[in-house]
């Protein structure tokens, strides 16, 4: 799966059909299926969520 966020998500309307036409040409050999093209669904606070989510995980677990 490619993920497409921040800025990049923002403007996947101009991406996504692109990177789907240089996936099928150039892409990987032998894929059964091309693979998914998708936009993140935290939009920009994709980063933020994620480093949170570490942040919290490894708080855990140095305190578990």
């Amino acid at each position: 799966m490619i993920v497409l966020g921040g800025g990049v998500g923002r403007n996947s309307d101009l991406l996504v059909a692109p990177l789907r036409d240089q996936q099928k040409r150039h892409g990987p050999p032998g894929l059964p299926v091309p693979a998914e093209i998708r936009v993140a669904e935290r939009g920009d606070d994709a980063g933020l969520v994620g480093a949170a989510a570490w942040h919290l995980a490894r708080k855990s677990r140095s305190h578990g």
